[in-house]
C-alpha cells in the first residue's frame, strides 16, 4: 500500500479519536441559526456542562464512528493525490506510476495549490456520504428523538428516502472548501522551506509550527463555508429550511449578520489547531517510518 495513504489513514485516525469531542461541538454551535436547530449553547463552558448533564460521556463521542472512518479516508485519500499530483507535475513519475520517489526540483506556489486542489476535490466526491452522517449523528442529543441508532442505520435510511442525491447534500460548500487544503497546505510548505527542511525530514518543531500557523489561516479564511456546509446536512423535518448555498447564506446574513457565519469558531480553532500538528506530526513521521522500512526490504 503507498506509503501516503497509509501515513494519512493511521494520523487521520488517531487525531479525529482523540479530538472528537471538540468536532461534536462545534458542528452544534455551527447550526444555531435560531429557526431550524433546537440546540441552544450560549458558551463554550456552557456546551461542555450541558452535554454531560444531558447526555453523559457518551454524548461528546455521537458520530465518533463515521468521524474517524471519514477522518481516515479523509487524509488518507488527500496525502495519496496531493503527492501523486505533485509528482506528476515536476515530472518526476508519469501520470499513474505510484512510485515513491520525491518531486525533482521546486514546485511553484501555484502549482501546491493546484496540487492541493486536486486532491481535496477527489477526496470530496469520495468522502462527502460518510461526513454527512457524522454530522446528523452528531446533531442527535439527548433532548431529541434520535432518528439513527448507528452509521449503518444512517446510512441506509438516507439513501432510502433521499436517494444518492441525499448522500451529497452539502457538496458545493464542501467542494468550496478544497480552497482550505489549497491555503493550509502551500502556507504548511512554504514554511517548512523557509525554515530550510523539506519533506519527512523536517524537524518536529518545524512541523508544528508550520501545522499551527497554515491551519489557523486556512481554518479563518473558510470558516463561514463550514457553517453553511453544517446547515445544509441538517436532518429537516418537513420542508428543508434552505434551498441550497445561496439561500443558507442569505439567511444567515439577514438574521445573524457576519457573527453567524463564525458560530462555533472557537471550538473549531481549538479542535484544528492541536489536531492539525498531531496529524502532519504523525504523517511525517510514520511516512519516513515506511520509507526507511522499504529501503530496507
Amino acid at each position: 500500500m503507498n506509503t501516503h495513504l497509509t501515513a494519512g489513514v493511521l494520523s487521520g485516525a488517531l487525531t479525529s479519536l482523540l479530538l472528537h469531542p471538540l468536532d461534536v461541538l462545534k458542528v452544534r454551535f455551527q447550526v444555531q441559526d435560531g429557526v431550524v436547530n433546537a440546540i441552544k449553547y450560549r458558551s463554550l463552558q456552557g456546551a461542555l456542562q450541558d452535554v454531560w448533564k444531558f447526555e453523559g460521556f457518551r454524548g461528546f463521542y455521537r458520530g465518533a464512528m463515521p468521524a474517524m472512518l471519514g477522518s481516515s479516508a479523509s487524509w488518507g485519500f488527500y496525502f495519496y493525490f496531493y503527492e501523486l499530483c505533485k509528482n506528476r507535475m515536476s515530472g518526476k513519475v508519469a501520470p499513474g506510476d505510484l512510485s515513491e520517489a520525491p518531486p525533482s526540483g521546486r514546485l511553484s506556489s501555484p502549482q501546491l495549490a493546484y496540487a492541493a486542489w486536486e486532491a481535496g476535490t477527489i477526496t470530496c466526491l469520495l468522502t462527502n456520504p460518510i461526513w454527512l452522517i457524522k454530522t446528523r449523528m452528531q446533531l442527535q442529543t439527548g433532548a431529541t428523538r434520535a432518528p439513527y441508532a448507528s452509521a449503518l442505520h444512517a446510512l441506509t435510511s438516507i439513501f432510502r428516502e433521499d436517494g444518492i442525491p441525499g448522500l451529497y447534500r452539502g457538496i458545493v460548500p464542501a467542494l468550496f472548501l478544497t480552497l482550505h487544503g489549497v491555503i493550509q497546505f502551500v502556507v504548511y510548505e512554504r514554511m517548512k522551506e523557509a525554515a530550510g527542511e523539506q519533506g519527512a525530514s523536517a524537524s518536529s518543531g518545524t512541523v508544528v509550527s508550520a501545522a499551527l500557523v497554515s491551519k489557523v489561516a486556512a481554518a479563518t479564511a473558510t470558516y463561514p463555508y463550514q457553517v453553511a456546509k453544517s446547515r445544509l446536512q441538517q436532518r429537516f423535518e418537513g420542508k428543508p429550511e434552505y434551498s441550497g448555498l445561496w439561500d443558507c447564506t442569505k439567511k444567515t446574513w439577514i438574521k445573524e449578520g457576519v457573527l453567524g457565519f463564525y458560530k462555533g469558531f472557537l471550538a473549531n480553532v481549538l479542535r484544528v489547531a492541536p489536531s492539525s500538528a498531531l496529524t502532519l506530526l504523525c504523517y511525517e513521521s510514520v511516512r519516513e517510518s515506511l520509507e526507511k522500512w522499504n529501503k530496507n526490504l
